[in-house]
């Protein structure tokens, strides 16, 4: 991933190779978990937290045919807390 300014954008893109291999060049990549872009933002992997914690919130819903708050809180704190 070749990380430059945005006022930059006009300079064509730098390439890089290794044992005259061209390396490809990455929109995104993840490192240590952490999901990043080539602006330095965190939209994606924001994005893609929230979209896993939602989904085990609902399969969270589907399991518990009990209603009761207590035990859904637990759930909740057991299961979707830790992705978030």
């Amino acid at each position: 991933m070749h990380m430059k300014p945005q006022r930059r954008d006009h300079l064509p893109p730098v390439l890089y190779d290794v044992y005259s291999i061209n390396l490809p060049t990455v929109d995104d990549f993840t490192h240590l978990g952490v999901t990043d872009d080539k602006h330095f933002s965190l939209s994606a992997h924001i994005d893609k937290v929230v979209t896993k914690a939602a989904q085990r919130a609902k399969l969270i819903l589907r399991c518990f045919s009990i209603r009761d708050p207590v035990i859904l809180i637990r759930a909740f704190t057991t299961y979707d807390r830790p992705i978030l």
